[in-house]
């Protein structure tokens, strides 16, 4: 298995759910433990992206933001700035369903391309990928130019899209309010 590193987004507002959505229970455990167990099958360096000191209790690093209030490009950034790796997993916290072969299938399918997500469809996915390291100064420049966008940030970068396999969509699955939640319940 190639050197990695899990960096783990935990950064937003959670406007939608009201509440930090990583630390919201679902079956017993927070959001962002179930990321980190399943990040925990790939690799061990795993880091948390946030300013909530109540990450600290799952034992892994946590940062914040070097720039906050840049959304995900800057978590991203700050991922990257702090890893020691070329290769990066970004996984955001609100993936309760998520597991290791979903993770493991970009790994081993990561090459030479800048960005490696998942799509689903249409739609891209690039809170679940992998990233390179060298893309830190890039993020740099994006946000220094307040392009914070991912769709934008992304688009003239050589990125690679895989078609989620349909027995693990559930796993790519994000959740953003109570009512979404609700239904797992």
């Amino acid at each position: 298995m190639k050197d990695i590193q899990t960096i783990i987004l935990a950064g937003g507002e959670s406007k939608r759910m009201g509440s930090d959505k990583g630390l919201v229970e679902f079956e017993g455990k927070p959001f962002v433990l179930r990321v980190i167990e399943a990040a925990r099958r790939i690799s061990n360096r795993i880091m948390i992206i946030s300013s909530n000191p109540d990450y600290k209790r799952f034992g892994v690093p946590v940062f914040e933001d070097i720039i906050p209030d840049k959304g995900p490009a800057g978590g991203i950034f700050t991922g990257l700035s702090n890893s020691k790796y070329e290769t990066n997993v970004i996984l955001s916290c609100d993936l309760p369903f998520v597991e290791a072969p979903l993770v493991s299938v970009l790994v081993s399918r990561s090459g030479k391309e800048d960005v490696l997500i998942y799509k689903e469809g249409n739609q891209s996915h690039p809170l679940i990928g992998v990233y390179k390291k060298n893309l830190r100064t890039y993020f740099r420049e994006c946000i220094d130019k307040d392009i914070l966008k991912m769709s934008d940030i992304l688009k003239p970068l050589n990125v690679k899209e895989l078609e989620i396999p349909p027995q693990m969509l559930k796993q790519a699955m994000n959740i953003n309010t109570k009512k979404e939640l609700s239904r797992y319940i």
